[in-house]
């Protein structure tokens, strides 16, 4: 091998200029190919064919909503907590933040876990008012069995008196007809009630789900907004000609601050956005 390489260097030397020119040679070969056909440059990365790629085409085909990246924007207050002016400032920040073309929504940390608080007492308001609601269901099927036992009866006996049947059934046909509309409204009910019923079993689940899970602090001090983007993070790309951009948050104390932060810009007079994790996946607060 020592000897290979000791000729393979002698004869590099003896004709360095041949040797030289067939490695301009070369990289000249090699870059024009990549400038003819590289194609377009991309910040996506896909391995076809694997589960999760699988999985992420899936996601993109039935929900295409939710089939680009996500993270999350931490904002923090001072020891009073976010006032209504931060609030108000966070919401401005999101509404603006959806007008950007990369954007596909925004979650407004506030509303979602006011929603979340919530939930429990409308869940268990919604089990009390389908309860009552099935009650009404079974003493209306009770009634309704009553009138027809009763009916039947009232046919018995004017068949035992000899009465004939056609004057038997005219009669008759008024009260069956209110019979047959009052079953029908009560099978209506009926699928009503069990529609509910399906709601409710989604709702506790996704209470189930949910417990423990916090947007907003308990302190009340910090708060994390989700922002649900059109493509993966990979391929988000900085605005074209600009190196930091400027969210106004609704206050007279605004704050341009380029991209990484490395202080914590005073958005409002009780909130700013956190330099630990101006974006960071999204994760809902421990």
């Amino acid at each position: 091998m020592a000897l290979l390489l000791y000729r393979l260097g002698k004869f590099s030397y003896r004709h360095r200029w041949l040797v030289i020119s067939l490695w301009l040679a070369v990289l000249v070969a090699v870059g024009g190919s990549a400038a003819a056909f590289h194609g377009t440059m991309s910040n996506n990365f896909q391995i076809p064919g694997t589960e999760t790629q699988q999985m992420l085409d899936k996601l993109k085909k039935d929900l295409p909503a939710s089939s680009g990246g996500s993270a999350g924007i931490v904002f923090e207050a001072g020891d009073a907590g976010f006032n209504q002016a931060g609030k108000d400032a966070i919401a401005s920040a999101l509404a603006q933040l959806e007008k950007l073309p990369d954007v596909q929504s925004t979650v407004n940390p506030f509303t979602t876990q006011a929603a979340l608080d919530k939930a429990p007492s409308d869940l268990a308001a919604g089990e009390q008012k389908a309860a009552a609601g099935q009650a009404e269901l079974d003493k209306a099927r009770a009634t309704l069995d009553a009138g027809d036992a009763q009916l039947k009866a009232a046919e018995q006996q004017m068949t035992a008196v000899g009465m004939p049947a056609a004057q038997i059934q005219a009669q008759l046909a008024p009260q069956q007809a209110e019979l047959l509309a009052g079953r029908q409204k009560l099978d209506a009910g009926q699928k009503q009630a069990a529609d509910g019923a399906a709601t409710l079993a989604l709702a506790k689940r996704q209470v189930t789900a949910s417990q423990g899970m916090r947007f907003v602090s308990t302190d009340g001090k910090a708060a994390i907004a989700q922002v649900q983007f059109k493509t993966s993070i990979n391929g988000l790309t900085p605005p074209s000609g600009s190196k930091s951009r400027t969210l106004s948050m609704g206050s007279p104390r605004q704050a341009s601050q380029p991209w990484p932060a490395r202080k914590s810009p005073r958005t409002s007079p009780n909130c700013s956005v956190s330099p630990k994790s101006s974006v960071s996946p999204s994760r809902p607060l421990p």
